[in-house]
């Protein structure tokens, strides 16, 4: 968080002679101690969020495994860079691959951050209220790393308090057990943290009771299409609508400036990632690094995560997201920059090729520093994005014209003030389903979403993920068994196959 200096620090004594047990030591912070204070609590809260820059937690793990993955990006990069990202891309990982380790692992760690929190806060001596805040925020951002771990791996190892030696290995939930979890979090937070309103200024980035109910919507509507319960598509429209109806949201008046650093923590901004480009450089996220255009120049990115033919070809004529996304080499960029062709040999010593095409969303202009110092904030949830999950909880319930009423708000604020994009019409649900899904992945390409709506969408129409995947000719997706990614092979081995059972078919 940009006005936040985070920092996560236990000292953990262990002092042997019984004269000096009941003495508080007087150079060291305890455990205690440090959560007893409301700056203690406050800084333990922050660390949490400081998690959300992680490597494999929102910037190199999601986009292997939910766009490089899926049918909306080619890996990128050289053509043997990374042997975890090419075996995501062509669906050829096993349980050894780490970057699927690293996603679970780094997942764990900042829900163990979480529950320091959950833990101690409410045995600490400070305001009720500033307490309960916490505890919320730390609530709905557990259940947001749950969420992910769910989408990608299946039912987990639900760990909700400090856990002690002797307890370790902890075998998985089901599914369904999970995601109770989840929810569960989501509306104790909902019940407490504030409207994005009722933050000030200076704690801009924190989660707020409209973001745990985003959450909790696409809660529901990933649970429904996997279990078939017509009431999650409900509980999906009630949360979301309470989003909706809150007056605190709208859609950004155009849609290429949200991903300007004008357009950071927008009227359309639920979920945000604040990071900042230090003067010193790192101490932020890789996050547009990793896909930046692959050049000495620019912001000197790595090339990854390529927007696919499959993706560019998706897109209506016309459609005005289409060039604020997808940025083709020889391009003048909005800060006057011209994107290098991979005739002009910028890169390294002129014989690695780049890519004719990249995104456009994780454009950074010339920034301080270089690895881990992206000025560009992470948008995890956008207006649009729950526009659209309401659209398709109201269809999937039969209420075909708030259906279209959600769909078409999404479309007229791409078209603006262009004759393209007509409102979607008709009532027929198969017809306004295709045309909902259509829109997420235009309107939501290359923000980490794809893979995991493909998978979900897999379990609505059968066949649906492999009919979208089959353009990369190389990819052996199996419904059978890639559905979900392979719990980590170290985790099992850590744990114990008989209590840590590994995904079907690995």
């Amino acid at each position: 968080m940009k006005k936040y200096s985070i920092l996560f620090v236990f000292a953990l004594l262990s002092i042997s002679c019984s004269n000096f047990l009941e003495k508080t030591p007087q150079a060291n912070e305890t455990s205690a101690d440090y959560f007893n204070s409301q700056e203690g609590a406050l800084k333990a809260t922050n660390a949490i969020y400081e998690s959300l820059r992680g490597w494999n937690t929102t910037a190199w793990g999601p986009i292997g495994l939910v766009d490089v993955a899926s049918d909306d990006a080619e890996k990128g990069s050289t053509a043997s860079d990374s042997y975890d990202m090419i075996e995501l891309n062509n669906a050829t990982y096993l349980s050894n691959n780490g970057t699927i380790q690293g996603y679970y692992q780094e997942h764990y760690q900042a829900i163990n951050r979480c529950n320091q929190v959950i833990v101690n806060v409410p045995k600490a001596d400070f305001d009720k209220d500033e307490k309960e805040r916490y505890i919320a925020e730390a609530k709905c951002l557990r259940a947001f790393f749950y969420f992910n771990l769910v989408r990608a791996y299946g039912g987990v190892p639900i760990v909700d308090r400090l856990l002690s030696i002797s307890e370790y290995k902890q075998p998985r939930a089901t599914r369904e057990e999970t995601y109770d979890f989840i929810v569960q979090d989501l509306e104790e937070a909902a019940a407490v943290l504030p409207t994005k309103s009722g933050y000030s200024a200076a704690e801009l980035g924190r989660v707020t009771q409209g973001a745990a109910y985003a959450i909790l919507a696409k809660v529901h509507l990933f649970r429904a299409s996997f279990n078939g319960d017509v009431q999650e598509y409900n509980k999906s429209l009630v949360a979301v609508e309470k989003v909706i109806n809150s007056g605190e949201y709208g859609l950004y008046p155009v849609f290429a400036d949200i991903f300007k650093l004008s357009g950071e923590n927008s009227i359309e901004s639920i979920f945000e990632v604040q990071t900042h480009d230090f003067e010193q450089g790192g101490g932020s996220s890789q996050y547009t690094e990793i896909q930046g255009i692959r050049s000495n120049s620019l912001n000197r990115g790595w090339g990854f995560n390529i927007p696919s033919k499959s993706l560019r070809d998706e897109f209506e004529a016309n459609d005005p997201r289409y060039a604020a996304t997808i940025i083709t080499a020889g391009q003048t960029l909005y800060d006057g920059e011209v994107v290098p062709r991979p005739a002009d040999g910028v890169f390294g010593d002129k014989s690695d090729p780049i890519s004719e095409f990249y995104s456009y969303k994780v454009y950074a202009p010339s920034h301080n520093g270089g690895n881990v110092n992206s000025p560009m904030n992470i948008r995890l949830i956008r207006y649009s994005d729950i526009l659209l999950v309401a659209a398709e909880a109201a269809n999937a319930q039969g209420n075909t014209t708030k259906a279209l009423g959600y769909l078409n708000m999404v479309r007229a604020r791409a078209r603006g003030t262009q004759s393209v994009l007509p409102d979607v019409t008709g009532a027929d649900q198969v017809v306004i389903r295709e045309a909902i899904w259509h829109e997420r992945r235009v309107e939501l390409a290359m923000e980490q979403h794809r893979y995991f709506d493909l998978m979900r969408m897999d379990n609505v129409v059968p066949g649906y993920a492999k009919t979208k995947l089959a353009e990369n000719s190389a990819n052996k997706f199996d419904a059978s068994k890639n559905k979900v990614y392979p719990i980590p092979q170290s985790e099992i081995n850590a744990v114990g196959s008989d209590i840590l059972e590994q995904n079907p078919n690995y």
